[in-house]
């Protein structure tokens, strides 16, 4: 008959550990066992649970409250409200009137715009070109005044310049004025007033000769000169906004006399853009008197009326035209 071996298990703690055992080991081998079993790293599951007592959470640092404010300090924060309120409203003002600015000067150079580019004067011009382009101009200019006479015309933003009546020579004044110019004739250092001659229109004579200038200079003070039409003239200007010191017009083009000095006013003052500046006037006419005396100086009007006819000239080498309406 032959013997089965049974073995005994017999179970071991240490500590949190179990071991497992035959009951059939040696004492020794179950000791040093026992002792490796016990320095191996235990797993998280397995770690002994700690009786110290839990770490306490650290309080909230107390919360600083401010001061209130002196009165000094309030007016203080109320004016620096005021003054980003004020600044922000000039600054919408500014850009919507440059806008409408830029508005009015294209309905002007979308007219006369086939003009400017060769309206500049030019230093290095022989007197034959300059005759040659002035001939160029006035046929260029007779054929914008043909098909825009009579046509409305919308400028939302003009100055008020002046409002005069429009006067004409008496027989006393074209005396006076005969006698000047006998007495220019006959003096050859002053032959220069001669040119351009038109005495009896010295008012309207255009451009604005020596002459012109002599004569009026010579009627100075005579109040028996000239005597009233009955028909009155607004001067309109075109000013930039918010800029007291300078008028004209947005032009965009090129101007093609690459001698010239160009201010280039636009990109220098952040309107937007490059841009030169051209001279433009409205003149507006009327025989109502009435009317004409509703316009204040240096007031902005919204002008509709109609063209009669326009007129060009040039004003230390920069273009100027000037506008004739009527209702």
């Amino acid at each position: 008959m032959k013997l089965k071996t049974i073995l005994f298990i017999t179970i071991v703690s240490l500590s949190n550990t179990t071991y497992i055992f035959p009951q059939n080991a040696n004492p020794d081998e179950l000791n040093n066992n026992a002792q490796e079993k016990a320095t191996l790293p235990q797993s998280p599951d397995t770690q002994p649970q700690s009786h110290d007592t839990p770490a306490q959470p650290k309080p909230e640092p107390a919360k600083q409250v401010k001061p209130a404010l002196t009165p000094e300090e309030q007016e203080k924060i109320a004016e620096q409200k005021k003054e980003a309120e004020e600044k922000a409203r000039f600054e919408k003002e500014r850009k919507e009137a440059i806008a409408v600015w830029e508005s009015d000067s294209k309905t002007i150079s979308d007219i006369i715009g086939e003009l400017i580019p060769i309206s500049y004067e030019s230093r290095d011009e022989t007197e034959i070109q300059k005759d040659e382009n002035k001939t160029i101009i006035k046929n260029r200019l007779s054929k914008i005044n043909k098909n825009n006479e009579g046509k409305n015309i919308n400028i939302k933003r003009a100055i008020v310049e002046n409002v005069e009546e429009i006067k004409k020579l008496s027989q006393e004044g074209e005396k006076k004025i005969k006698r000047l110019i006998r007495d220019l004739k006959k003096d050859k250092s002053k032959s220069a007033y001669l040119v351009g001659l038109d005495y009896n229109q010295y008012y309207y004579s255009e451009p604005r000769s020596a002459l012109r200038m002599y004569l009026a200079f010579a009627l100075w003070g005579c109040k028996d000169c000239d005597v009233g039409t009955g028909e009155y003239k607004v001067t309109f200007k075109i000013f930039i906004p918010f800029d007291e010191y300078n008028k004209g017009i947005k032009w965009g083009g090129k101007i093609k006399k690459d001698d010239l000095y160009i201010d280039n006013y636009c990109e220098k003052n952040q309107i937007g853009g490059t841009c030169d500046l051209i001279y433009a006037d409205l003149i507006y006419t009327t025989n109502d008197k009435s009317k004409a005396i509703k316009f204040k100086k240096k007031y902005v009007y919204e002008i509709n009326s109609k063209i009669r006819n326009i007129k060009s000239e040039t004003v230390i080498g920069t273009p100027a035209f000037t506008f004739y309406l009527q209702d």
